[in-house]
């Protein structure tokens, strides 16, 4: 999967529960969860076509992510 920062609509620090589970597969809160270890995750809400679509990203790191990410977003649109 590919999302380019242009695409990226909405990014903000979330918890995962143990519903959303380990590793790469849908999730039932919703859009894709890529998660191999604990509960912190950033949300990335992204344009795909007309739909908007949800990727959770499990991380060590959600403040620096989430940072790293809206950062780049603010590049893009310069």
């Amino acid at each position: 999967m590919r999302i380019q920062y242009s695409e990226i609509e909405k990014v903000e620090q979330a918890r995962s529960t143990i519903l959303d589970g380990w590793g790469i597969h849908l999730s039932p809160s919703g859009g894709w969860t890529w998660n191999l270890w604990g509960f912190a995750c950033v949300d990335v809400w992204y344009r795909k076509g007309t739909k908007v679509k949800k990727v959770r990203i499990g991380t060590d790191d959600p403040v620096g992510l989430e940072a790293f990410l809206k950062e780049q977003i603010s590049q893009e649109g310069k």
